[in-house]
């Protein structure tokens, strides 16, 4: 320890910080008892933009700690300085991976062309974990070798990353990326749609114009819609001509069942077999909802489905799907109550349930109505009121007052 330390202690980084003391801020990089210390000075000298801290961060890239190096990597980047290029470039061979990424991105920010080859060396390393990274600060150069990467991390689990991807393709401006943005436009998360479609406003030409066309009435829905099933049980699986649209339901069954089996509750029979345990959940998911037991009515009607969609029962199927709608109606996630009662629309004119079709296309015109778009609710409550005529009369009223509130509601 060295003198200074010893006689004033452990550097308040906060303090420092919220005085712009870039000096002391300088001095704490060097305080060799705390590598919290050292990182947070480092974070911190990368907020002020002062030309002092480049030559004391470019040294802290060399700490002997991995988040001291990352935070100095990451200030470099903002601080914007050239002096730190050859260092950010060392730094991409770093022992540590999110080291190499940050010294990537950094280089990105700094935009400096002495970047370009060693950064395209990176893309060659298919085995590291910095290959987007680099591929996006590549983007920052309008380098075309970095398309194949941001390309394939449109379909990384991680929404950030995707969103990422998009940006850095809107970038690059190649026309390879046309096709696979049109697919980010179906992604399941909102602001990976959106930065797909400026994606493809930025790449431009007609191919690119059409899929954001498309994409805004697939997004919407329509009475076609009815016509096709959103999902089947093939193979032991959900599948569907609408993968988007089948990846949730497989997502949501899985993440149902998963959090049933977590809790310990008593096993379902099986020794009825198949048909008799779907009707136990079902009937488990119906008592719980009644109940106001949201989250068991959930994941009770999702083992209902897996097994009524295994049984190929159609009817049965249909009116779970009703029901499972009705639920995420409770948890206002609108889309997916929107997916369920167009499946439950499309197996209940399918086996021939009027009532149950009539009931299911009041619901979509409600969560079409939830979901911003009134034109669509109006033609699914208009499709509905003569099925309602016929089959229960007494709901008609119910119908017409809906469809003149949305109607008033245009004007």
């Amino acid at each position: 320890m060295s003198f200074l330390q010893m006689r004033f202690g452990r550097p308040d980084v906060e303090r420092l910080s919220a005085k712009r003391d870039i000096k002391g801020l300088i001095k704490a990089l060097g305080y060799q008892e705390s590598s919290n210390v050292r990182s947070g000075a480092a974070s911190a000298l990368g907020i002020y933009g002062d030309a002092h801290a480049v030559k004391p961060l470019i040294a802290a890239l060399k700490d002997s700690n991995e988040s001291v190096r990352l935070s100095a990597a990451d200030a470099l980047g903002k601080l914007g300085d050239a002096r730190a290029v050859e260092p950010l470039i060392t730094a991409l061979k770093d022992s540590d991976v999110f080291v190499r990424r940050k010294a990537a991105m950094a280089l990105g920010q700094l935009g400096d062309t002495r970047a370009v080859e060693p950064l395209l060396a990176t893309l060659k390393e298919s085995d590291d974990d910095y290959l987007f990274p680099a591929a996006y600060a590549l983007s920052q150069f309008g380098d075309a070798h970095a398309i194949e990467p941001p390309i394939a991390a449109l379909k990384e689990n991680s929404e950030d990353v995707r969103l990422l991807a998009a940006h850095a393709l809107g970038k690059l401006g190649d026309t390879r990326a046309v096709e696979p943005l049109g697919i980010a436009l179906d992604d399941d998360s909102n602001y990976v749609q959106d930065a797909a479609a400026e994606a493809l406003k930025k790449i431009g030409g007609p191919r690119a114009m059409e899929l954001i066309e498309l994409s805004k009435q697939k997004g919407v829905l329509s009475l076609e819609s009815l016509r096709r099933a959103v999902f089947q049980w093939s193979g032991n699986d959900f599948v569907g001509p609408n993968q988007v649209w089948v990846d949730k339901v497989r997502r949501e069954n899985k993440s149902a069942i998963a959090w049933f089996d977590a809790q310990g509750f008593v096993r379902v029979p099986t020794s009825a077999g198949e048909e008799g345990a779907a009707e136990y959940c079902f009937d488990m998911a119906t008592q719980a909802q009644n109940s106001g037991i949201t989250q068991e009515a959930w994941a009770g009607f999702h083992q209902a489905l897996r097994r009524y969609a295994r049984l190929q029962n159609e009817r049965m199927l249909g009116l779970t799907c009703f029901n499972l709608g009705k639920v995420y109606g409770v948890r206002q996630d609108w889309e997916m109550a929107r997916l369920m009662f167009l499946q439950s629309a499309y197996l209940a004119n399918k086996t021939g349930k009027e009532d149950g079709y009539a009931w299911a296309l009041f619901y979509l015109g409600d969560t079409s109505d939830k979901l911003g778009n009134k034109d669509l609710a109006i033609q699914f409550l208009s499709e509905a009121l003569p099925v309602f005529q016929r089959v229960s009369p007494n709901d008609v009223s119910g119908v017409r007052t809906a469809l003149r509130r949305l109607t008033e509601s245009k004007q």
